[in-house]
């Protein structure tokens, strides 16, 4: 039983559990099609606090990064999960898996954003400087999305958009945050991780990607040879292939 304000869905399904955790600007129905492929297993997604149907919230945006730590774990609970984490999420998850590693059996992260490491902004401004320069909220989502998705952005329906500028202060709060400094160190994480990050990626994700399968002690990487950022949703079976991974690594004797 899930004791949590936030929105979640549980999926039945044979253990371990899977808990994935979604980027900036998503949602957790997000990993619905790459599920489709695992329906054999226990899933649990959720919608972080301040997106989707989590936004009506008290706080309605979640206190930093500690506070979706807090959120996460209290939907974990005492279960021990593979926690999948696309994007900011993937941040989430290799900070859980530091902090709380009696919690996670295994990670499973594709392409955690790391704006502290020295070289993440030699390619130039990337979306995250965009939100935290833009001096509203709905600039910061506008900039964003358009970065993100293209014409597709301006060609969302109204209650769309609508939602999506109404999520402005927790895309603000995730990407500003990451700038302070590393929620992490890697060579503490003492759990398997499986990394993946895909070819049609700025180049940034894979260096970040190959930086974690050096630091992490228990960890692989994984390329997509594909596909681009949104993996989850585009190459939802190679996806699901990533997962599978995480979940051999779990219950490995």
């Amino acid at each position: 039983m899930v004791k949590s304000d936030l929105s979640t869905r549980v999926y039945e399904g044979d253990p371990p559990l899977v808990v994935t955790v979604h980027g900036a600007m998503d949602r957790g129905k997000s990993f619905s099609l790459a599920r489709r492929y695992l329906l054999k297993y226990e899933f649990l997604t959720y919608d972080r606090r301040g997106y989707g149907d989590s936004r009506k919230l008290d706080p309605p945006v979640a206190k930093g990064l500690e506070g979706h730590l807090s959120d996460l774990m209290q939907i974990i609970g005492s279960r021990k999960v593979v926690l999948v984490g696309h994007s900011y999420g993937g941040v989430i998850a290799l900070t859980a898996s530091s902090k709380f590693p009696r919690s996670v059996l295994s990670a499973v992260i594709y392409e955690a954003p790391m704006p502290w490491l020295d070289w993440w902004h030699q390619e130039g401004a990337t979306p995250g400087t965009k939100v935290t320069q833009a001096p509203s909220p709905e600039e910061a989502v506008n900039g964003f999305m358009k970065t993100m998705l293209g014409d597709r952005w301006d060609q969302m329906s109204e209650k769309n958009r609508i939602d999506r500028l109404d999520e402005g202060p927790a895309l603000i709060s995730d990407l500003s945050e990451l700038r302070s400094g590393a929620p992490f160190n890697p060579k503490d994480i003492a759990i398997p991780v499986t990394v993946g990050y895909g070819a049609k990626s700025s180049p940034r994700h894979e260096k970040a990607a190959i930086y974690l399968g050096n630091t992490i002690p228990d960890s692989q990487v994984i390329k997509f040879e594909k596909s681009g950022h949104g993996a989850h949703i585009s190459h939802p079976r190679e996806f699901a292939k990533l997962i599978q991974e995480g979940i051999n690594r779990a219950t490995k004797p």
